[in-house]
């Protein structure tokens, strides 16, 4: 009965961080707990399989009837783009995708950033240079 109100508790926290972008103090103090605590929620093994269901329920919502990509191709990007690889190839795909993950599915630039596994500020650079190199 304990563990599926803490697991509850740690859903409500990550919605709070990831969709509404509370700050990790105010979750902290909501809570009563620690800003470590807020931040080992947020940080945890489990947040990537939660976003990248999350990216594909929003796909699916907002391209019911188109079949431009697929949700699975979508998921199979974030995966493959994920390294750490620096080809010029590659880095323009990477670039389209956060793109297209920022404009079509509004994901904010700290969500991409724990899909791709960099930081919120990387991702915001990748975003610039896509549309500076157009």
């Amino acid at each position: 009965m304990v563990t599926t109100e803490i697991e509850k508790r740690d859903k409500k926290i990550k919605v709070l961080r990831f969709d509404k972008r509370w700050p990790y103090k105010a979750i902290a103090d909501k809570y009563s707990i620690s800003i470590e605590r807020v931040r080992q929620i947020c940080n945890g093994p489990d947040v990537k399989e939660d976003l990248l269901l999350k990216v594909a329920e929003a796909y699916s919502k907002k391209f019911k009837n188109k079949k431009e990509v697929g949700a699975k191709e979508i998921l199979e990007d974030i995966i493959q783009f994920s390294n750490q690889d620096r080809k010029k190839s590659t880095v323009i795909k990477r670039n389209a995708l956060i793109v297209y993950l920022y404009d079509e599915l509004h994901l904010s630039f700290m969500v991409i950033g724990k899909l791709l596994e960099r930081d919120h500020t990387s991702i915001m650079h990748s975003y610039e240079s896509y549309y500076k190199k157009q």
